[in-house]
């Protein structure tokens, strides 16, 4: 089991099952060190309102040995690179990640617009983490977004539920080839530069927090992964 995972989401995204204290014990007990709570931004259909992310600094931040951080999965809601939470509430936060989601202010525009508006994301906000970064529904160009995120230091995030689900549908689907090949892309790119990923659950669930060595052994096998790179590694 990796050490830590910084993609969890509690009942409170709107479409996840579990409460912050289950969360929190699933993980403890799973033996991570770190997890970080990472609802989807307001803008999202059933998201929290933004007070939600304003109460951070009042959420526990250890659970027996486990080091809880309080974050939030933010939307891109425009081609400006606007998110959808406000410079207070961010600042509040421990982890911002945030990408390009449906049922949210942003419609599908294109790999160019996508990809314009994530590097604007990059250029003009706090982000530690881009979350699922290749997807064939919000495609982008990569060779665009990696070296602004490299720039930035925002780490890139290999999202475990993604791409077990491709890989496990590789010889019958197009678009899980396709999210698996680009994924492998983008990992071969940030190795060949000395530069590491993290890889995270994406949960929904508290059945599905934490990424294990077995996921691990089937990422490498499919996208190549060294693991002086997994910088989420034991």
């Amino acid at each position: 089991m990796l050490a830590t995972d910084f993609h969890v989401h509690t009942l409170m995204s709107g479409h996840a099952f579990c409460t912050f204290n289950e969360c929190a014990a699933a993980a403890a007990e799973k033996g991570l060190t770190v997890m970080a709570l990472t609802d989807h931004g307001p803008s999202m259909e059933k998201a929290p309102y933004e007070g939600y992310f304003l109460m951070a600094p009042r959420t526990p931040k250890r659970w027996g040995r486990l080091r809880i951080l309080f974050g939030c999965e933010a939307n891109v809601i425009d081609l400006d690179g606007r998110l959808d939470l406000s410079a207070r509430a961010a600042a509040g936060l421990d982890l911002i990640l945030a990408n390009i989601h449906h049922r949210t202010p942003f419609r599908p525009r294109g790999e160019r617009e996508n990809t314009a508006a994530l590097v604007q994301a990059l250029k003009k906000n706090r982000l530690h983490i881009i979350s699922h970064l290749y997807r064939p529904d919000f495609p982008v160009t990569l060779e665009e977004v990696l070296p602004v995120a490299i720039e930035r230091r925002t780490l890139i995030e290999i999202n475990k539920s993604l791409l077990l689900a491709a890989a496990a549908n590789y010889e019958r689907s197009e678009e899980a080839r396709l999210t698996v090949n680009r994924t492998a892309a983008m990992a071969d790119y940030l190795q060949t530069r000395g530069v590491g990923f993290v890889i995270n659950s994406d949960a929904h669930h508290t059945s599905e927090i934490g990424v294990s060595q077995s996921d691990v052994d089937i990422l490498t096998r499919h996208l190549h992964l060294e693991p002086e790179y997994i910088y989420n590694e034991n």
